[in-house]
This record gives structure tokens, sequence and C-alpha cells, in this order.
């Protein structure tokens, strides 16, 4: 049935009518459970959405099926067809559709639940958003991949991906955008105790301001760390 869908899909002529028809056969896809036929389901639903010519209509499909791949559990399955995925967004000329791909594909990274898998993923979503040449989109790319390196939750692996991402956040033009990304990439040091690499983020900020909010964050990280209980309030009054 989904595959006479993507297959019917294919023969739409309309971008726009055609990622919307992606969209919604990669939540049916999701909703599957079953990673042995949602796996070459999703690999027709990227060939599928390659042939998108229109920018925004590849991203929006890109995404969804990136979301479902987050859904499959099993990280065998979804690291190959991640791969495929960023192959997908590399095509994607616009920045701004580029980095909203990217930002979708890094979550579902972040949710394989498998370093060993997700590592080199994230090294290869960092050379795409090294690519992008808006700063705004290419920090929201950056910003999104650093919060997947996060939920590695393994220093070891997380560190030369991090080191990565601050060499990339360096090449940002832009001083704001530029502290935006070094902000979330120190807070993500913070949470896996790699104080090193969070100073590290500190002396490449561009401007007093950066340095202060970033330190903020970090001692913040800190203090919940030592004390759980500050984190849990936090959390409660973000959920008010």
């Amino acid at each position: 049935m989904l595959a006479q869908a993507i297959a019917s899909a294919n023969q739409i002529p309309d971008a726009n009518s055609k990622a919307s028809a992606l969209r919604a056969i990669a939540e049916a896809i999701g909703k599957l459970k079953q990673p042995e036929k949602a796996a070459p389901l999703l690999a027709q639903a990227i060939a599928s959405a390659n042939q998108i010519p229109d920018a925004n209509s590849k991203a929006s499909a890109l995404r969804a099926i990136a979301e479902a791949y987050g859904k499959l559990n099993q990280p065998e399955k979804a690291a190959p067809l991640l791969a495929q995925a960023i192959a997908s967004a590399n095509q994607i000329p616009d920045s701004n559709f580029k980095a909203y791909a990217l930002s979708a594909i890094a979550e579902a990274y972040g949710k394989l639940n498998q370093p060993e898998k997700a590592a080199p993923l994230l090294a290869q979503a960092i050379a795409s958003a090294n690519q992008i040449p808006d700063a705004n989109s290419k920090a929201s790319a950056l910003s999104a991949i650093a919060e997947a390196i996060g939920k590695l939750k393994q220093p070891e692996k997380a560190a030369p991906l991090l080191a990565q991402a601050i060499a990339s956040a360096n090449q940002i033009p832009d001083s704001n955008f530029k502290a935006e990304v070094l902000i979330a990439i120190a807070e993500v040091a913070a949470n896996l105790k790699n104080w090193g690499q969070a100073l590290k983020a500190t002396q490449k900020c561009p401007s007093d301001d950066c340095k202060v909010k970033l330190l903020t964050g970090v001692l913040t990280v800190h203090a919940e760390q030592q004390h759980p209980k500050l984190k849990e309030e936090k959390e409660e009054k973000e959920e008010e």
C-alpha cells in the first residue's frame, strides 16, 4: 500500500503537492513500528524527494522523512538512510531550506541511541553545514547539530565533533550568529563535563556579551550538575 503511494506520489508534477504527499507517506511509515518494512519504504521516499526541484518543497519532504527515521528505533536500519538524507540535503541550493532539512536530520541522529553510528553521520552534517553561505541558516543548522551531539552522551565521541563545530562556527562572519552557535556548543560541552571545550568556545567569542552569556550558561549547567534539584525547578518553571 505505502509502496504504491510512493509510486503514485512520483507521478505528481507539482513540487508542493508532491512534497505534501511524501510528508503524509513518511508520517504513515513512521507509525509502522516495523523497521524491516519501513526502511526500504523510506529509501524509496528519499529517492522520490530527490526528484523535487523546488528547494522549499524538497526540504519539507526530507524533514518529514528524517522524523520518520527517528521513529525506527533501529540504528542499523536508520544510519544508512540518514546518510542518504544528508546527501539529498546537500543538493538543496537555498541556505535556509538546506539548514531546515539538516536540523531535522541532526535531530534524528540524536535519537539513534548508538554513538558509533551517529558520530560519523554528525561529522557529515557539520561538513554539510560548512557549505551554507548564509550566516543565520548556518548558525541554525550548527545549533541543531550541537544539540544532537549532546545526545550522544559520550564525551569521547562528542569531543572531536564539538571541535569541528567550534571551527565551523568560527567561520561565521556575523558576530551575533557566531555567538549563538558558540553558546549552544559550550552548553553541550558543559553538559558532557567537557570543561576544556566549553572554555575554548569562550575564547572564540566575538564580543564581551557573548562571553558573559556563554559563561553564565556553562556555570548554570555546572551548578545544576552539583545540585540536580536546581535543574528540576528550572524544568518545572519552563513547563508552566
